[in-house]
């Protein structure tokens, strides 16, 4: 039987004295998209770009054009606004995007809940968790599954939330075809920008208003051929000596792959 170590298509390395450390990693599916990459600003890219990838998972964008349209306003993003998100952490190349501002809810009293209640006193009340779910669905709502291209499903999946997000909530809507498995280029993230610091009730980017930024950034996804090659670009930058293994999955499990991670 053949074993997943002689599949191995290929191996990248630079191994010299030049560093004190190794920095190994693998790779299957080289050439496939990876869903969980941030990618590229989309509307940094040429309209040809722009149109493939959002042409390969929407054959109707009505709908989601006329949500953000109504509820967001689409802007290149100033220097204040790069700054301001570069302080809170966010870690994403985005110029262009759409934004609005929505405030936290209100107890009883009328008075605005914590964005995030680090002393966890306040968890059967309204905050920005409740907040960024809406905003989810709302989302989610805008693309059914009627606009989308035959076999394409949207994966909406919160990644940073509640206690995780003390600075920004992070979500994203990924595109798989389910018939092929594989994901496609286009990705949609939505953003709610927080208070900042290590601790919410800081105060050091609370608006004075109350209101909070929210952007939604469409993405260009990356390979991970492509996430490997900046991998590398990088190790050599730093000087740092780096072993990279390209293998073919084809026939390999999940578990019998990151057997192989170094």
């Amino acid at each position: 039987m053949t074993s997943l170590s002689d599949k191995l298509v290929d191996i990248k390395q630079d191994l010299t004295n030049t560093s004190k450390f190794i920095h190994g990693t693998y790779v299957w599916n080289y050439n496939l998209i990876n869903p969980n990459s941030k990618g590229d600003d989309l509307y940094k890219e040429k309209d040809t770009i722009q149109k493939d990838a959002i042409n390969e998972s929407l054959k109707n964008t009505k709908k989601l054009n006329n949500y953000l349209e109504e509820k967001y306003k689409f802007k290149k993003f100033d220097k204040k606004m790069r700054d301001k998100m570069k302080a809170l952490g966010l870690g994403f190349d985005i110029s262009y995007g759409w934004h609005r501002k929505i405030k936290m809810p209100t107890d009883e009293n009328g008075d605005t809940l914590p964005w995030y209640d680090y002393e966890r006193r306040l968890d059967n009340l309204p905050n920005n968790l409740n907040v960024f779910n809406d905003l989810m669905n709302e989302v989610h709502e805008s693309i059914p599954g009627d606009c989308m291209k035959k076999d394409i499903k949207a994966y909406p999946e919160i990644i940073n939330s509640g206690a995780k997000a003390i600075t920004f909530c992070y979500g994203r809507f990924a595109f798989r075809n389910m018939k092929t498995k594989t994901f496609n280029k286009l990705g949609i993230t939505l953003i709610l920008l927080g208070p900042g610091s290590n601790q919410a009730y800081s105060g050091e980017f609370v608006p004075i208003d109350e209101n909070y930024d929210v952007i939604i950034t469409f993405r260009n996804k990356k390979t991970y051929g492509q996430l490997t090659e900046r991998f590398i670009k990088h190790c050599k930058q730093l000087n740092i000596n780096y072993y990279v293994g390209i293998y073919d999955a084809t026939g390999g499990n999940y578990q019998e792959l990151i057997n192989y991670k170094p």
